[in-house]
């Protein structure tokens, strides 16, 4: 699915269009997690199997879901973008690695200290997700430098 949606956006690059996908597919799951907030007050709780079964839940696999990330995946395969990111690639497993505990960190952290309203808590969800990811980032870089040290040293004794 990646592959096909990458090939469709190489032909049309379109600044305008990915905005429009990548809003898009934003807005689907700020609604599906505001509908899983409200759900999450009311106490409801849902068997797993239930959960997974309806399209319109939060669940990683749940058909709407899965529609949002294609929708930002195909924004992101059009966008033209004259800045070369691609030493972020090299990053990236270890950004994925690092961020579930940074995530569980941060979130308790922001969660105990700043959450007092409706308005605060929207805003500490945009506040997490980048505070997590620029963590995660270096992490990810600090991590790479002593692996490289490391290397280094060990080819250095290994010529030695």
């Amino acid at each position: 699915m990646g592959y096909k949606l990458h090939q469709w956006g190489k032909v049309r690059k379109s600044n305008r269009t990915a905005l429009l996908l990548i809003s898009f597919g934003t807005a689907i799951n700020v609604i599906l997690a505001y509908i899983n907030y409200i759900r999450g007050l009311k106490g409801l709780q849902v068997d797993v199997m239930q959960y997974y079964k309806n399209p319109f839940s939060y669940a990683p696999l749940a058909p709407i879901e899965v529609l949002a990330s294609c929708l930002i995946f195909a924004g992101f395969s059009v966008m033209d973008i004259k800045r070369d990111f691609s030493k972020l690639a090299g990053y990236t497993f270890l950004i994925y690695l690092f961020h579930a505990g940074i995530w569980d960190i941060m979130s308790r952290v922001i969660r105990d200290g700043l959450i007092e309203n409706q308005f605060v808590e929207g805003i500490s969800v945009v506040l997490l997700s980048a505070v997590v990811f620029l963590m995660s980032l270096l992490a990810a870089v600090v991590y790479k430098r002593f692996q490289m040290k490391h290397y280094e040293k060990v080819t250095e004794q290994k010529m030695n």
